[in-house]
């Protein structure tokens, strides 16, 4: 239904983040079979297969099926070396086990893809009007505008404070509680314009941030269980990595960075003996190396050709 206009948007404004970071530290001679964990519309798939010195096979792993269509057209070039999968990464310990792979690097990029944002019928966006979706699988049930309507002010506020670390997260919800029982919230534009409001009443409100953003961010976050999945994916990746395996993971929110820098920090030093114990007695072995000791973000020169990486974090490590 997309795949054209997918495309078209891709050409136009799609910047794959920390591309040039991402080749360098996967290592790429020593690679054989790569697994890009969130396909989007195939930008990092399609650097990796083009390197020279890249000769292998990359799984590239969709939930979307739109964007996993428009890449498939982009990435018909390299015949089998690409093979299009789609699911949710969450469920990478299953398709391991079902095909029987075996893979030495992974890549998560973890930002929603422009195509998110920049159609309003997806729902992401506050900037336009359009439904609150924000499924990034069209084919589950959950919706922003099915919690906004069931949820009760105590797991709203809950998903807004956890999910968007939003500090009027309690009056937001005790506000849509209000609102619904009267007006049913249904699009973006009529929950950003409320969230206005709150923010107004409480004399916070300025120009220089959207007070809509916190909540948009959680709302996804909630729609699509990302941390959830992002806990089992990494699980599963350092388990099933070969020994001088990689795994690159790239984050734009503090929720999701401290997840990883936690889950490689574990992994790279899993002791849990008395810090004055002289030695380890536990018996846990180290899983991981990080290799970036502080994570990499954008440069200033691209930052300013796609604003979107600004926040973005990445962290890399290898296999033990």
């Amino acid at each position: 239904m997309y795949g054209t206009l997918y495309a078209n948007l891709f050409s136009m404004i799609h910047h794959s983040v920390l591309l040039a970071e991402v080749l360098h530290f996967f290592d790429l001679e020593r690679r054989r079979v790569l697994i890009d964990a969130t396909l989007g519309l195939g930008g990092h798939t399609e650097a990796l297969l083009s390197h020279q010195e890249f000769h292998g096979k990359v799984i590239g792993i969709d939930q979307d099926a739109s964007h996993l269509r428009a890449a498939q057209e982009r990435l018909q070039k390299f015949g089998d070396r690409f093979i299009p999968a789609h699911m949710n990464f969450g469920e990478l310990s299953w398709y391991l086990k079902e095909h029987s792979v075996v893979f030495d690097g992974i890549l998560f990029d973890l930002g929603v893809a422009s195509p998110h944002f920049d159609l309003p019928e997806r729902g992401f966006s506050y900037q336009a009007e359009g439904p609150l979706d924000m499924r990034m699988n069209q084919q589950q049930a959950l919706t922003a505008e099915e919690i906004l309507k069931s949820f009760s002010e105590a797991e709203l506020t809950k998903i807004f404070y956890e999910y968007g670390e939003e500090p009027l997260a309690r009056k937001i919800a005790k506000r849509i509680v209000e609102h619904r029982a009267a007006h049913a919230l249904q699009t973006t534009l009529q929950l950003k314009d409320l969230i206005t409001e709150v923010y107004r009443s409480a004399g916070l409100y300025t120009s220089k941030k959207n007070p809509a953003t916190k909540v948009f961010q959680a709302l996804r976050i909630a729609v699509n269980d990302e941390l959830r999945v992002l806990e089992q994916a990494l699980k599963t990746s350092i388990e099933s990595l070969p020994s001088g395996g990689r795994i690159i993971v790239i984050s734009y929110h503090s929720l999701e960075d401290r997840m990883v820098k936690q889950f490689f920090k574990t992994a790279e030093n899993p002791c849990i003996c008395p810090p004055k114990l002289p030695v380890c007695a536990c018996g846990r072995k180290p899983l991981l190396r990080i290799l970036t000791k502080k994570a990499v973000t954008p440069s200033e020169k691209e930052m300013s050709m796609n604003p979107r990486a600004r926040s973005a974090k990445m962290r890399v490590a290898e296999k033990i």
